[in-house]
C-alpha cells in the first residue's frame, strides 16, 4: 500500500482529483493543464502503483510516461521556493515509507509555474 497524504497533493497540484473503484480497488487521477502541457498523475493507493504521464496539447503520443509499480510513497516537498512530489521507488531493500522521511531516489513532479518531471538520487 502506498503511503501518502492526499490533501497535501492536492495543494501542491491545485486539483481535485477524479476518482474511481475499478476491479483493483480505488485510484485518484490528478490533471493539470499549464502552457500547453498536461500532466496526469494516476495513484492506486492499495496496490501502490503509481503513473507519471507528460502530453503536448494536440499530440497524441506523451512527451513523458513512465510508471513506478510497487511504490513505497509519495510525499509534497517546498524547496528554494519551488513545491513538488517525490514519488519513492518499488525498492525491497527501501523497507517501509513514513510518507515524511527523505526519499533516498525516485521521481520529481513539479506542476508551478510549469510543468516538468525529473529524476533525482
Amino acid at each position: 500500500m502506498l503511503t501518502w497524504d492526499e490533501s497535501e497533493v492536492i495543494s501542491c497540484l491545485e486539483v481535485v482529483p477524479e476518482e474511481g473503484l475499478p476491479g483493483h480497488g480505488v485510484h485518484h487521477t490528478f490533471t493539470v493543464h499549464r502552457n500547453g502541457l498536461r500532466l496526469e498523475l494516476h495513484v492506486r493507493q492499495y496496490d501502490g502503483d503509481v503513473s507519471v504521464t507528460v502530453l503536448r496539447d494536440g499530440q497524441d503520443s506523451p512527451v513523458f510516461r513512465h510508471e513506478i509499480l510497487g511504490c513505497k510513497g509519495m510525499r509534497v516537498v517546498t524547496e528554494h521556493g519551488r513545491e513538488y512530489i517525490e514519488i519513492a521507488p518499488p525498492d525491497p531493500s527501501y523497507g517501509r515509507y513514513d510518507g515524511y522521511s527523505p526519499i533516498p531516489w525516485g521521481l520529481r513532479v513539479f506542476a508551478k509555474p510549469e510543468i516538468s518531471v525529473t529524476t533525482f538520487t
